[in-house]
């Protein structure tokens, strides 16, 4: 199982998105975490300069 941390930031920034994207993003890190490992989700990509980070597409480019 893998551990997924939220800061207070995201809430902020997912409050200033569209309602569109808000939703689509909301699915992916707040529903579909049932899954072994992160890479099960699809778009992954590792973010570069860091140990255990990543990012995921989700059709904007928005990094959350």
């Amino acid at each position: 199982m893998w551990k997924v941390e939220y800061t207070k930031k995201i809430v902020k920034e997912l409050a200033s998105l569209p309602k569109e994207v808000q939703s689509r993003i909301e699915s992916i890190v707040f529903e579909n975490l049932e899954c072994d490992t992160p890479f099960e989700l699809g778009n992954l990509d590792k973010m570069k300069g860091y140990t255990n980070k990543y990012k995921i597409r989700v059709g904007v480019r928005i990094q959350v």
